[in-house]
């Protein structure tokens, strides 16, 4: 692989957060190789890079499964951008489970081959904002344990999996902006109003305002103003574009 154009690699200074605080140092926190049209597997070399804050590794031909280091690697990685590549596998339980992973806010795997189901250590990233999963084969269903969530996420996009039951993990993301979850033919239940209200919400192709078999909202969280069963819309028509 040819090195990259030094435009793709940045020293942004030693303050947390992607975007740094402008003092080169000489250590390389982001890294963009965006539409650069790398191929084979993610290269471990990245490793040497310790400071890492920002990896894009987007819209390449990168193949074969997410290695474990993408989670245990960066400790200070605010973002991680692995979409449209031909990544296969499932999502490693090193994001979530490593403390390394912790400070993650932007995790964009949409438009790859994965597959498997959705890690319920995912809701233990406490600062993750954007998780953006579409357009792979994930199956199963969004896990209890993505409540966790609900103070921090703003953006979560499930759309073209194959993910069934309901979204009630969502009824406590009070932050919620965007939203796709379409082409989800097993999704059903009640709408969670964080969801129905977010920008790019679509139940084409999904279950959702029809009641799952066997509901069971016991476990809706609750203790917030908002929260809990009257957090549901009962219903997923869409009109005049909400």
């Amino acid at each position: 692989m040819p090195p990259p154009p030094p435009q793709f690699i940045y020293c942004r200074g030693p303050s947390e957060g992607k975007n740094g605080d402008g003092r080169a140092d000489g250590r390389v926190t982001n890294v963009h190789f965006s539409d650069a049209e790398l191929i084979g597997p993610i290269p471990p070399e990245l490793l040497l890079l310790t400071e890492l804050r920002e990896l894009d590794l987007d819209g390449s031909f990168f193949s074969g499964p997410i290695p474990e280091f993408v989670g245990t690697g960066w400790p200070s990685l605010a973002e991680l951008d692995l979409s449209f590549n031909a990544l296969t596998g499932g999502i490693p339980s090193s994001l979530g489970e490593s403390d390394a992973s912790h400070r993650i806010q932007e995790l964009e795997l949409h438009h790859n081959e994965l597959s498997g189901p959705l890690p319920p250590a995912i809701g233990l990233m406490p600062r993750l904002r954007e998780l953006e999963l579409g357009a792979n084969a994930f199956t199963g269903s969004v896990p209890r344990e993505w409540v966790a969530l609900g103070d921090t996420l703003s953006a979560f996009e499930i759309h073209d999996n194959i993910i069934f039951g309901p979204l009630y993990p969502l009824a406590s993301a009070r932050s919620l902006m965007r939203t796709a979850v379409h082409f989800n033919e097993g999704l059903c239940g009640a709408v969670p109003g964080p969801v129905r209200w977010a920008e790019g919400f679509n139940p084409a192709g999904t279950g959702l305002g029809t009641p799952c078999a066997g509901e069971d909202l016991w476990w809706l969280p609750r203790g917030k103003s908002g929260v809990g069963s009257e957090a549901l819309v009962f219903g997923a028509k869409v009109e005049g574009g909400k």
